[in-house]
């Protein structure tokens, strides 16, 4: 799993619709955290762009141990937040 590879297989496992895939990506990236701002950045994104559902909610969990300063990602998951339409989000 330490190749750059499997990495972005990760990440884009992280907000696929699949809460199984998700969750297997939540836990590696305890391990290993995200570490470039660009790649950060484009995963709140991706987070951002799913439809409602418990892998949202999780990856969106995941994305909250990240210490977030970019205005865009902030903005766009504070109007998330605002069509939620559940409080797990």
């Amino acid at each position: 799993m330490g190749s750059d590879q499997a990495h972005a297989r990760i990440l884009h496992a992280l907000a696929n619709a699949s809460d199984e895939e998700a969750e297997i990506a939540q836990i590696y990236l305890r391990h290993h955290p995200i570490a470039d701002a660009t790649e950060l950045r484009s995963v709140a994104t991706a987070i951002v762009s799913m439809s409602s559902s418990a892998a949202q909610v999780r990856a969106l969990d995941t994305l909250a141990r990240y210490q977030l300063s970019d205005r865009e990602i902030l903005a766009a998951l504070a109007h998330l937040f605002s069509l939620a339409k559940t409080v797990n989000v």
